[in-house]
């Protein structure tokens, strides 16, 4: 059985608000890390690479699968 506390917390993941203080904070540090360009670059590189990495690893499949 959930917590009112986990309740809110997975409803905030749901991106229906946050409810109590522990959301909220969460919320107020997802926005500063939003904000933050150096963050932001970081983290597209890092999608960048992974992707690139996904695409090999399906070509490499079809090629042992062949």
């Amino acid at each position: 059985m959930q917590s009112d506390e986990e309740k809110s917390f997975f409803k905030f993941l749901q991106g229906k608000g946050a409810e109590t203080d522990f959301t909220r904070g969460l919320e107020e540090k997802l926005n500063y890390a939003k904000k933050n360009l150096h963050w932001r670059r970081q983290y597209m590189t890092w999608q960048q690479t992974i992707d690139e990495e996904v695409e090999l690893a399906k070509e490499e499949a079809i090629k042992e699968g062949e």
